[in-house]
């Protein structure tokens, strides 16, 4: 993204008045208005579930005080981006005129037609389950008698 990194908004206008798109340099350096409105654009989403389910059964039928409980949970988290990129071509105009004092042009970069590329990260999920038996009023009971 160094597009922009040494270039003064008075090096060239927004286009030449033939229509050509100005730019400096090697030609890496491309006007902000190019950059941002002639050159695509990214899409970006994100996605993020997060899942914790707990089941608790009573179990006092068979012994008082007795219950199971069991812990389910899933994390999970993807990052989807797409990137569409197309450039014009660039045309660098030199400090003289020809003959007929028209700017004198120097090509510097053929277009770039569309291209698509893409991204997606996606983090697995992590799945957690727990099982617990709660027994500490089975103990007490066990005790009192």
């Amino acid at each position: 993204m160094g597009f922009f990194f040494g270039y003064s908004p008075i090096s060239t206008p927004v286009l030449y008045s033939n229509g050509r798109v100005p730019t400096i340099g090697d030609g890496n350096k491309i006007n902000p208005w190019v950059m941002s409105t002639q050159s695509g654009f990214n899409e970006n989403w994100q996605n993020k579930v997060q899942t914790d389910v707990t089941i608790e059964q009573n179990f006092d039928f068979i012994t008082k005080g007795l219950r199971l409980r069991g812990i389910v949970g899933f994390d999970t988290y993807n990052n989807n981006n797409i990137t569409r990129i197309k450039l014009p071509e660039l045309w660098h105009a030199e400090r003289a005129r020809d003959e007929n004092g028209n700017l004198i042009f120097t090509h510097k970069a053929n277009p770039r037609e569309m291209e698509q590329g893409g991204i997606l990260k996606e983090i697995d999920g992590s799945f957690m389950m727990s099982c617990l038996i709660m027994i500490a009023k089975l103990e007490t009971i066990i005790w009192e008698q």
